[in-house]
């Protein structure tokens, strides 16, 4: 898994590709919304950017019965 929580340029013209094989699971944590994640899921990089809308940043199926979290917690 990698991190990016930088919005430097040097990370933005990173290779996807050429990065693929180095995680042991390549999932791309992008807490800036700066990379362009189709070019990153067509190298087979798993995507999730914090605050882009859409199924990408879902929670996993049967994650809220494996932690569930009540609105009580919060209150």
């Amino acid at each position: 898994m990698v991190v990016l929580a930088t919005e430097w340029p040097e990370y933005q013209q990173a290779d996807p590709q050429a990065l693929v094989g180095h995680p042991a699971n390549p999932l791309l944590v992008d807490c800036r919304t700066t990379l362009a994640p189709g070019l990153w899921h067509a190298a087979g990089w798993t995507v999730r950017q914090l605050g882009r809308p859409g199924k990408q940043n879902r929670a996993p199926r049967g994650w809220d019965t494996e932690y569930p979290i009540h609105a009580e917690t919060w209150s």
